[in-house]
């Protein structure tokens, strides 16, 4: 297809309600006799100076910014009141219309909508109720000195408005955290019984983000270009459910660049994310039964189960039947977190303005015809979000099946300088415990495989039910007294594919070790090989740690990672970078863009079909897969999933159709930032 899927407009009238009393679709408005002269007006670029009539266009969050890259020199929130203000003394009348599918304006009579007068002259205020749609203001004003009257035409686009969340008004903050707490508690039947079809909730979200990705070691929604147009419709669908609890809310996002700016190693403490006010603060996570959020509006928020939306057999789950990673141990029902990796203080940075302008750089590669899209991608996915997922989320009681500790605290406190390397190490630890897991016992060449009980065959509360390796611990048990034995065992176990892979994972990003004899030298703070005594010793704790997986918070895992209402704003960051790499043309990305339609990217993509090799499982990757979304134009096309290809032109920041923007595409905090 050519054109973005369009939204179904016949027969449907878009509606436009105005605040206050019902009255006329045209009024005309004068100055009262003896009232102050109006106040200065900062108008936009048309104004009564020169020859038109300025007309300034708010809400309560200001004027659009027209500077943005976008195409549209207004933008209206839908479900917001949107006040309209002549600059002139004079008396003038607006007219405001819909226009419908067909390009005809529907007015009053036609349409439901009202317009109401202020208290201040010429200016009304207005409620657009359809999202993406377009409307037309019409101003005309006397002239004072009996010449022609000024006139002047402005389109309008309903957009919702994407903001990043410590900018939103205090009753607008309020209004999201309670419906996102609705998403993540009520059942789904009891949500759309409530809030009709659109609703959705964390087990729906769980279950079809999780399903079976680490059974068959193959996830369609990440790891290739599918990570963009999933995870876009991921957030979208969740939006749209927001906004059948209340039709004002846009979903806001988190700029972490920011916190990484300003608090740098210290934002668990320091961001107001993570406080009472919005997503639960660490402090009360540390002290509260299984690390479950314990304090602000997201107290209760829970962790989906075997039973969710009355299915008992979700492909899945861990041992205590928790729609999660089937490694982790946790068996709590509520939505956890720490700022503590194995007892070890999270002091990971934040992904911060280098990693940014790394994966806008990405979108501008020439490595190959059409790199930009792959690479932009895997700098975004890899670079830019990934390691978000370990850090923000943490994990605890790490400890083997005898009770050997694995506090990576306690280790760092004996051997300090392995302290930098295990906080790094820390933050891919889901990565380490995801490779070693096997479904099947009998896996052929990963000897040191960890398997886990049956799904749902645990008990809350039963530490010892938990998953590891089966091969490790019988040869532990045999070589635990005898350090060169116990060193050797730790070799083999590390260079086992699953973990060499994984950990290659972390050294890609920070340089840990040097390998130029064929014995792994890890680098301590210094620059410098650690001495041999902590060498060997990391390695062997190191063996340990990784073969028995702990408990994490569902972010941390990260496939169940929308079990934790974090999922929402954090994905929706990174959507405003590529927002931005599609908008600006000086970008390879969105010179593509421009030169065509996104359907053209698909000579670009990145698995054009599906018989591909090693894509072949994974169903999802090539762009003519149809990925289980449907419906966000309002075709009324349930059950007719979109496709990458579609998805990809939805997706597009200038389809006229998408109902969001976000507030601005600059990171003016950013040292080098060219926006």
């Amino acid at each position: 297809m050519g054109q973005p899927p369009r939204r179904a407009r016949a027969g449907r009238v878009g509606a436009l309600v105005v605040a206050g009393a019902v009255g006329a679709a045209c009024y005309a408005a004068t100055r009262p006799s003896g009232g102050a002269p109006v106040a200065s007006l900062a108008v936009d670029a048309a104004s009564s100076s020169s020859g038109e009539v300025g007309v300034r266009i708010t809400n309560a969050y200001g004027a659009w910014d027209a500077g943005t890259l976008y195409p549209w020199a207004h933008v209206v929130e839908p479900f917001r009141d949107t006040k309209f203000q002549v600059a002139s003394d004079e008396t003038c009348a607006m007219t405001l219309a819909h226009v419908d599918g067909t390009g005809a304006e529907v007015r009053a009579g036609e349409a439901p909508f009202a317009i109401t007068t202020l208290d201040e002259p010429n200016a009304m205020t207005a409620v657009f109720t359809r999202a993406a749609g377009d409307y037309v203001l019409k101003v005309t004003c006397d002239d004072a000195g009996g010449g022609a009257p000024k006139a002047r035409t402005i389109n309008l686009k309903a957009k919702y408005v994407r903001r990043e969340i410590r900018t939103l008004h205090a009753g607008d903050l309020a209004r999201y955290m309670n419906a996102t707490a609705l998403v993540h508690t009520l059942s789904l039947a009891a949500g759309q019984a409530r809030f009709g079809p659109k609703f959705k909730n964390y087990e729906y979200f769980t279950a079809k983000h999780l399903d079976k990705r680490s059974i068959d070691e193959c996830t369609p929604y990440h790891d290739g270009d599918v990570f963009l147009t999933a995870h876009a419709a991921f957030s979208l669908e969740f939006e749209q459910a927001l906004q059948a609890i209340d039709p004002s809310l846009a979903s806001p996002y988190w700029d972490y660049t920011l916190d990484d700016e300003k608090y740098g190693e210290d934002w668990a403490a320091e961001s107001a994310i993570f406080s009472k006010n919005m997503f639960g603060s660490y402090g009360a996570s540390r002290t509260s039964e299984g690390h479950r959020i314990g304090d602000g509006p997201l107290v209760g928020a829970r962790v989906a189960t075997q039973g969710a939306m009355n299915r008992t057999d979700w492909p899945e789950s861990n041992s205590f039947g928790r729609l999660t990673e089937a490694w982790n141990a946790d068996d709590t029902l509520f939505v956890g977190r720490a700022d503590t990796i194995c007892e070890l203080e999270t002091k990971a940075r934040l992904p911060g303005c280098s990693k940014l302008a790394l994966a806008i750089a990405a979108s501008n590669s020439t490595a190959y015809p059409g790199a930009f899209l792959p690479s932009f991608e895997n700098a975004i996915e890899t670079g830019f979000h990934a390691e978000l997922h370990g850090m923000l989320g943490g994990a605890w009681g790490c400890e083997m099946r005898d009770g050997t500790s694995l506090s990576m605290k306690a280790f760092a406190t004996a051997h300090p300088e392995t302290r930098k390397i295990l906080e790094i190490l820390g933050v891919y630890l889901n990565l380490l415990w995801r490779s070693v897991y096997k479904r099947d016992p009998n896996c052929g060449a990963c000897d040191m495989a960890v398997t886990c009980p049956a799904s749902g065959t645990c008990s809350s509360g039963d530490g010892s039910c938990r998953c590891f390796s089966a091969a490790f611990e019988a040869a532990y048990e045999d070589v635990k007294g005898d350090d060169a034995k116990l060193l050797k065992l730790a070799n083999e176990a590390l260079r086992v594919d699953a973990i060499n892979s994984a950990m290659k994972n972390a050294q890609a990003a920070v340089g840990l070790w040097q390998n130029t004899t064929g014995n792994v030298q890890f680098i301590g703070p210094d620059g410098a090989p650690l001495s041999a005594e902590s060498n060997n010793a990391l390695k062997i704790f190191l063996a340990k740690l990784v073969l028995h997986p702990a408990k994490v918070a569902p972010y941390a895992t990260p496939l169940a990672a929308s079990n934790d209402p974090l999922f929402w704003v954090t994905h929706n960051a990174w959507e405003r970078v590529w927002h931005y790499v599609q908008l600006h043309p000086s970008t390879q990305y969105g010179n593509a863009l421009y030169a065509d339609s996104a359907e053209r990217l698909k000579q670009y993509w990145d698995v054009n079909h599906a018989g591909l090799e090693p894509y072949r499982v994974c169903w999802g990757r090539y762009w003519d897969a149809k990925l289980p979304f449907s419906d966000f134009l309002g075709e009324g096309n349930h059950g007719q999933d979109y496709t990458n290809g579609e998805l990809m032109q939805i997706f597009q920041p200038t389809n006229p159709d998408l109902p969001f923007v976000y507030h601005n595409l600059r990171w003016d905090h950013c040292p080098a930032a060219d926006h």
